[in-house]
C-alpha cells in the first residue's frame, strides 16, 4: 500500500522549538488552542479524545538549521486503563 505525503500547506507552525541531541531523549508537547490558526478541527479532536478513539498526528519539523525537513505520523490510542499510548507510524523526508 502506498502512502501519500501529507499536504505541507495544511501544517500550522509550532510555537516552541525543541533541541534533542542525537542519541538522546526528548519530548514533544501538543495543545488544542482556539486561535487564528484553528482550522476548525478542535471540536472534532476533543470529541475523539473524550470517546477514546485512536488518533493520528502529523508533525512537520526540521533540524536547527532548517534542514532535514521531515513529516512524522504518530499514532495515539488509549489502553485499557485510559492512559494514552504514543507511537511513531511513518516518516516522510521532504528534502
Amino acid at each position: 500500500m502506498a502512502f501519500a505525503v501529507p499536504d505541507c500547506d495544511t501544517f500550522v507552525a509550532q510555537q516552541r522549538s525543541l533541541y534533542v541531541p542525537a542519541g538522546d531523549v526528548g519530548f514533544w508537547q501538543g495543545a488544542i488552542r482556539e486561535s487564528d490558526t484553528d482550522r476548525g478541527d478542535a471540536d472534532a479532536l476533543r470529541r475523539a479524545i473524550d470517546a477514546g478513539q485512536r488518533l493520528s498526528l502529523f508533525l512537520r519539523y526540521a533540524d536547527q538549521d532548517g534542514g532535514h525537513d521531515t513529516i512524522t505520523q504518530y499514532s495515539l490510542m488509549p489502553d485499557e486503563r485510559g492512559d494514552w499510548l504514543f507511537g511513531i507510524t511513518r516518516h516522510w523526508s521532504l528534502n
